[in-house]
């Protein structure tokens, strides 16, 4: 209520004390003076402060509620939102993180890594000096030289986070032969059981990898199986959804390579 508001409370509240007073003087009139000059009783209610005119000076409740700071607005891009903290582990031009710090606008829950230096993938991935800085203005914590399958021994493997991603993990291992199919498998079974362990307990850890052809062998699924974990679903992943995100090779180039169709694996910690 305003100062001003329960100024006129008080101020009405008075006036109707003084009211009632004269009333009682009015009222109090010795037996036989009433008898000579009685004071009819609708004479004495004329005066008497109407109700509804002492509750017009109550605050309505919506009035109030007016006056509440709404909450912080949440953004949302695919299945990431502001809200979440997120860690992006096998970057390649940074441009997938990038398009979450441009859709968050403040990126501050966010931390992004590479394997590869800095100065490699400035030498290679032509994008990667602008989408970096555009990470940074965004105040999100940028790493190079980390391993996926290795981080909980680097100074991140003391933070715990809502989700991990992972896109496109891939050991160098180009053939479709059983022995390029198991060093790829060991990469991500590897990053698996890493990543759990800095994952919060209501968290999730996605992988958005090829689903077609000889990638349905890498069986993702049942990697995360292997690791104690539950595939909470696996949905299409859409690049358009993802503005100015570009799929890179890991040894370099700036040349996008075909990532449809691919699905992004969402894995969980099972309860006990």
């Amino acid at each position: 209520m305003s100062k001003t508001k329960c100024t006129l409370t008080h101020v009405k509240k008075q006036r109707t004390v003084h009211q009632q007073a004269a009333d009682s003087e009015l009222t109090h009139v010795p037996r036989e003076t009433v008898e000579k000059n009685h004071v009819p009783r609708e004479t004495v209610q004329k005066i008497h402060v109407p109700r509804e005119t002492v509750h017009k000076t109550h605050v309505p409740r919506e009035t109030v509620q007016k006056t509440h700071v709404p909450r912080e607005t949440v953004k949302k891009i695919g299945p990431y939102t502001s809200k979440q903290q997120i860690l992006l582990v096998g970057e390649g031009d940074f441009s997938f993180s990038a398009s979450l710090a441009v859709a968050f606008g403040c990126a501050s829950n966010m931390i992004a890594t590479s394997l590869n230096s800095q100065e490699f993938l400035k030498k290679h991935y032509s994008m990667f000096p602008q989408n970096k800085m555009a990470l940074e203005v965004r105040g999100v914590i940028v790493f190079h030289g980390v391993n996926a399958t290795n981080m909980i021994n680097h100074l991140l493997g003391s933070l715990r986070f809502d989700r991990i991603i992972f896109n496109f993990p891939h050991a160098g291992c180009f053939g479709r032969t059983d022995h390029d199919i198991r060093k790829n498998r060991e990469l991500i079974k590897s990053f698996l059981g890493c990543a759990k362990k800095m994952v919060n307990r209501e968290g999730e850890i996605h992988i958005t990898h090829k689903s077609n052809g000889f990638f349905r062998h890498w069986n993702i699924p049942e990697l995360g199986l292997d690791q104690g974990l539950h595939l909470i679903r696996e949905i299409e992943f859409i690049r358009s959804r993802y503005a100015g995100y570009h799929t890179k090779f890991g040894f370099g180039g700036d040349k996008d390579f075909d990532c449809n169709p691919s699905k992004t694996y969402m894995f969980g910690i099972h309860s006990t």
